[in-house]
C-alpha cells in the first residue's frame, strides 16, 4: 500500500512537471516571437540590420552572473538573429573602480569587444553609453543594461531597442514614445504630396478634363469677395470746438443803438 500511494505520488508530481515544463516552453515561444516582431519595427524604421550591435554595461553582466544567464548564447537565440556584443573602455574603467565584488562582471564584459568611445579620461559607463547614442543613435546600437536612470534617458532617442534581464529571462522592451512618434511623422511626411507634383497633377487634370476646369475657375471668380468692415471714426474734432461767449463791447452797444431813435423822436 505504501509503494502504490508513492507511485501515485510520484506520477502527480511528474505530470505536473512536465505541464509547467510546458507552460515555460510556451512563454519562452511567445517571448522570441515579440522579439522578433519588436527587431523588425527597428529594422524598418530605423534601419537595423545583422548581426545587431549590443551595447553591454556592468550592471547587466552582474545580473547575468547572478541569475546565471550566459550572454553570448542566450542572447542570438533570444533574437534569432546574429549578434554583436560590444563594451567600452569606460564602462570597464568603472568596474575597475568599483572593486573586487564587481571583478566577475569585468572578466564577462573583457570577452566583449570593445568599441572605441573617444574618451581620453574615463566616464560613469552610463554618460558614455549616452554619448554613443547620441541625438539619433547613428551606430544602430541596442542597449542591454539594468540601470533604470540610463534606460529613462534613452527613451527619449528614437530608435534604440533596451534589451533588461528579468530574472533569468531576456526582455526586450517595447518602443518608446519618442520611436513611436517619429515613425507617425515619418509615415504622414510620406502621405503627404509635393507642391510641384500637385501642380503637375492639376496641369494634367485639366488636359483631361477642360470643361470641369473652365467651370471651376468660373466657380472660383464668381464667389463674392468678402467686404472689408469700416472701422468706426471718430467724431470730427472741429464740431467739438466750444463756441465763442460774446465779448463785453458788443453788448453795451446794443442800448446805445436803440436810445438813437427815441432822441430823434423828441426832438
Amino acid at each position: 500500500e505504501r509503494f502504490a500511494v508513492w507511485l501515485i505520488s510520484w506520477k502527480g508530481q511528474k505530470g505536473q512537471s512536465a505541464e509547467e515544463g510546458g507552460c515555460a516552453l510556451k512563454m519562452k515561444v511567445k517571448r522570441g516571437k515579440k522579439a522578433r516582431k519588436l527587431m523588425a519595427f527597428y529594422s524598418t524604421h530605423f534601419g537595423f540590420h545583422e548581426p545587431f550591435q549590443v551595447l553591454i554595461d556592468g550592471t547587466f553582466c552582474q545580473a547575468a552572473l547572478t541569475t546565471r544567464t550566459h550572454i553570448k548564447e542566450r542572447l542570438p537565440k533570444y533574437l534569432t538573429a546574429e549578434v554583436q556584443l560590444l563594451t567600452t573602455k569606460c564602462v570597464l574603467a568603472e568596474l575597475d573602480q568599483l572593486g573586487e565584488d564587481f571583478l566577475g562582471a569585468k572578466l564577462l564584459c573583457k570577452r566583449f569587444m570593445t568599441r572605441k568611445c573617444g574618451h581620453k579620461s574615463p566616464l560613469v559607463a552610463s554618460e558614455c553609453i549616452k554619448s554613443l547614442i547620441g541625438e539619433a543613435n547613428p551606430g544602430r546600437y541596442a542597449v542591454a543594461t539594468q540601470d533604470s536612470s540610463l534606460t529613462r534617458a534613452l527613451a527619449h532617442v528614437p530608435g534604440v531597442p533596451i534589451i533588461i534581464l528579468n530574472n533569468t529571462a531576456l526582455v526586450l522592451e517595447k518602443p518608446s514614445k519618442a520611436s513611436l512618434r517619429f515613425v507617425a511623422q515619418q509615415n504622414a511626411r510620406k502621405l503627404q504630396v509635393p507642391q510641384s507634383e500637385a501642380q503637375q497633377l492639376q496641369f494634367l487634370n485639366a488636359q483631361a478634363n477642360p470643361l470641369a476646369a473652365l467651370q471651376q475657375q468660373q466657380n472660383a471668380d464668381s464667389k463674392p469677395k468678402a467686404k472689408k468692415r469700416k472701422h468706426k471714426s471718430g467724431p470730427n474734432p472741429l464740431s467739438c470746438k466750444k463756441k465763442k461767449a460774446p465779448s463785453a463791447d458788443k453788448k453795451t452797444d446794443r442800448p446805445a443803438s436803440s436810445s438813437a431813435p427815441s432822441s430823434a423822436s423828441a426832438s
